[in-house]
């Protein structure tokens, strides 16, 4: 997880917690063959130049391993506990996608500079750059706004496991529904599924 703080599903907010990226670092550099990402970052913690940073950087340490997991995010007392950005949910969600356009376009070579409605990069150069474009997984299962970000940008999504089957099932209909208007194929969309039971968190399905 990328968490700074114990979430409450894993114990008290007090609890050790390892801070991800550091420790994917560390796993590059002790396996061949586990693939690394976090489940997932959170959009507004991070600026988008700095986070395609430490993800080439991955990739690059690990052989072509890495993975960009991200999402809205949701955390609120961890924000405001440690001065990270937290803006409203519907502004985390145009900074996912910012994000998350700033990627493809970082990913496939583009300098030409970036001027959104939230970040700005003057000069979006990433040296070196990956092995390989890393995979996106995209957290969460909102319908209106996640799912049809993951139609479009993502490699994989992460669905919560406290969903009944019958629901999760329209989840992934919806999903379904985002690929064909996309152009894209359902089936090349990795399906995982977290069984924690996240109960702190109702504003998170837009």
């Amino acid at each position: 997880m990328d968490h700074l703080l114990q979430i409450r599903a894993m114990g008290g907010v007090e609890d050790e917690i390892l801070e991800s990226y550091t420790t994917l670092g560390f796993l590059a550099a002790s396996t061949e063959r586990l693939e690394l990402g976090t489940m997932v970052t959170a959009v507004s913690y991070r600026s988008p130049g700095l986070l395609l940073k430490q993800v080439s950087t991955l990739d690059v340490l690990s052989g072509g391993r890495a993975w960009l997991g991200i999402g809205a995010g949701w955390y609120e007392r961890e924000a405001r506990g440690l001065g990270l950005s937290f803006p409203r949910l519907s502004t985390r969600f145009e900074q996912l996608e910012e994000t998350l356009e700033i990627a493809r376009r970082a990913w496939q070579g583009s300098r030409e500079p970036i001027y959104g409605k939230h970040f700005t990069l003057a000069e979006p150069i990433v040296s070196p750059m990956p092995l390989h474009r890393p995979r996106i997984l995209i957290g969460g299962d909102g319908e209106r706004k996640t799912l049809r970000l993951v139609a479009r940008f993502a490699d994989a999504c992460n669905l919560f496991g406290r969903l009944p089957a019958w629901q999760l099932g329209n989840k992934l209909d919806v999903l379904l529904e985002h690929c064909q208007a996309e152009g894209r194929d359902y089936d090349e969309i990795v399906k995982k599924l977290r069984a924690f039971m996240f109960w702190e968190y109702d504003d998170y399905r837009p």
